[in-house]
């Protein structure tokens, strides 16, 4: 399986504020599902984390690192982003799980799972991180 993980699940993961994110982060780690990122993505982790301290970004990586080991990770180019749905500062990591064939993009944002049926057209299921834990954890599961 492959999956995007938005930043708002990644952080509150971090910052121990929902504990569905936290199961989240570990379904990908236990399920041995891919990381889908890209530099920008990666920036913006960095960037909400950070709040802008450069200094901390090497902190940062380091633990991104161990929530995810490297072969777990599959990085690829920043998405040209094509999509003309969804909200505008979320749309490079809607098109990046389009373009790298994830399975899931993994959100809390309401208004980026309001275009779920849209994200469907192209094979990505766009869910809460509590649907996604139940999706590994069901016995049918594709692991």
């Amino acid at each position: 399986m492959k999956v995007v993980l938005d930043t708002n699940v990644v952080v509150d993961h971090i910052c121990a504020k929902d504990v569905s994110c936290s199961a989240a982060v570990n379904a990908v780690r236990c399920h041995r599902h891919f990381l889908l990122v890209c530099n920008r993505l990666l920036k913006e982790y960095r960037g909400v984390l950070c709040k802008g301290d450069q200094q901390m970004y090497a902190v940062i990586d380091k633990l991104l690192l161990q929530m995810f080991p490297i072969e777990l990770m599959q990085k690829y180019d920043d998405p040209r982003v094509r999509i003309e749905f969804g909200p505008l500062e979320d749309r490079f990591h809607m098109q990046l799980a389009i373009d790298a064939g994830a399975n899931y993009h993994v959100t809390k944002d309401a208004a980026v799972l309001a275009e779920a049926t849209k994200m469907q057209r192209f094979n990505v299921r766009e869910t809460h991180p509590r649907r996604y834990v139940d999706d590994c954890t069901r016995p049918t599961s594709k692991r």
